[in-house]
């Protein structure tokens, strides 16, 4: 499994930070190309995804939608649970899986660059 270090900030002014081997290889790599396709405009687009329409990984920790999308940008939808919940979160298990969610608005070329980057980082690891 691949540890993940994940540091959000959000505009409110509210931080955390995780980290949680919930990634394998495999998976990473192919966040990576869910990145890609996102970029392309080619990942349904849903306002109110259920679980059982959320790419999802082995370990339940991120999973990853698109909320919108324009000729200007993609909304990017980032689900947190268990492990990568904000501290201020006490009951973690009251909260469906994938419930909690930060939104990113990137244009098309930095999430591009974003699928671009992830992969060369990963060149690094062997696939499991």
């Amino acid at each position: 499994m691949a540890w993940i270090a994940g540091r959000v900030s959000l505009r409110t002014g509210e931080r955390w930070e995780f980290r949680d081997p919930c990634l394998t290889t495999t998976e990473a790599r192919d966040l990576a190309t869910w990145l890609a396709e996102a970029a392309a405009g080619t990942v349904e687009v849903f306002q109110n995804p259920s679980e059982e329409r959320i790419p999802a990984f082995t370990e339940p920790v991120l999973a990853f939608s698109v909320a919108g999308r324009d000729d200007c940008e993609v909304v990017v939808r980032v689900h947190l649970s268990l492990e990568a919940l904000p501290g201020w979160i006490h009951h973690p298990k009251q909260w469906s899986l994938f419930q909690y969610a930060v939104l990113l608005r990137l244009n098309a070329a930095d999430l591009r660059a974003a699928a671009k980057s992830w992969t060369e980082e990963l060149q690094a690891y062997p696939v499991r």
